[in-house]
């Protein structure tokens, strides 16, 4: 962060910021994907010119995906979707975390103040079994800046209009942007259905 714009507070001389580690496996217990530490780090924040204080959370939700949602790519490259079923364990995985992003925003923030979450929550509203961690955050009560919550059947692309589609944010650490093949009836939803 910029410390010319943004102070770190603290209280009684302890610097108030800290990280917690997220659950791994769904909230009813059923199967979970290999454990894979994931963490909610967060830190309350003032800033410099106008006085005002937040709680600034960044996150990271479970990234892997279901196998059962093996989808095939270019040049023998594999990518796991999370839309293989209607109740995807990946999806109940990122559920669990958001309920502990919302339990530990909750817990820390006894002063009231503007919280922003930030980071990549993994899952989009093209999802089959639904965008389970933006569902889990609007009902807390969290607002999203952007509005733009209608859900999006799986059938139907996000983008208005498609040129060699099937563009994605994911890279994988290659030069080029990644792109998920060209059948559209099998990429459709690849195509711009990371945001959340």
């Amino acid at each position: 962060y910029r410390t010319d714009k943004l102070k770190l507070l603290k209280l009684n001389g302890v610097t108030r910021q800290g990280s917690v580690k997220l659950p791994t496996a769904p909230a009813d217990g059923s199967g979970a994907l290999p454990a894979n530490p994931r963490y909610l780090a967060w830190a309350f924040f003032q800033q410099r010119d106008t006085g005002k204080k937040f709680l600034m959370v960044s996150v990271h939700l479970e990234s892997r995906n279901d196998a059962g949602a093996l989808i095939a790519v270019p040049n023998d490259k594999r990518d796991f979707g999370c839309g293989a079923e209607d109740d995807p364990t990946c999806g109940k995985v990122r559920e669990a975390q958001a309920q502990e992003v919302v339990r530990t925003v909750a817990a820390l923030n006894t002063e009231n103040l503007p919280v922003v979450i930030a980071g990549d929550f993994a899952s989009s509203r093209a999802e089959l079994g639904g965008n389970k961690p933006y569902d889990v955050f609007m009902s807390s009560g969290l607002q999203n800046p952007l509005g733009d919550t209608a859900a999006i059947p799986a059938v139907t692309p996000p983008a208005g209009s498609r040129i060699n589609i099937a563009y994605n944010s994911v890279n994988q650490m290659e030069r080029k942007a990644r792109r998920y093949g060209s059948d559209p009836a099998q990429n459709s939803t690849r195509n711009g259905a990371s945001g959340a």
